[in-house]
C-alpha cells in the first residue's frame, strides 16, 4: 500500500517493479492507494517486494486479502 497520487506515480512503480524477479502481474489503483502485486512465491516473497519499493522512493506495506478464488482442496 504505497502513496500513489497520479498516473507518473503509477508508471514508476509498474516500470520498477516489472523488473523484479518472480513478478507476474501488477496492477495499480491510484484512488484506493493499492498495488496489487501477482508473484511466483518460489522466486521472491512479500517483504521483497516491499523492500523493492524503497529502491525507487517509496514506502510501502502489506495488506492481507482473501483469496476466495481458489478452489479449496
Amino acid at each position: 500500500q504505497p502513496q500513489i497520487h497520479c498516473e507518473s506515480c503509477e508508471k514508476k512503480i509498474t516500470g520498477n517493479l516489472r523488473f523484479e524477479k518472480g513478478v507476474k502481474q501488477i496492477e495499480c489503483d491510484i484512488e484506493g492507494q493499492l498495488v496489487t502485486i501477482t508473484y511466483d512465491a518460489d522466486k521472491t516473497n512479500s517483504e521483497a517486494i516491499i523492500k523493492s519499493f524503497s529502491k525507487f522512493g517509496y514506502k510501502a506495506s502489506e495488506v492481507k486479502t482473501e483469496k476466495s478464488s481458489l478452489p479449496s482442496k
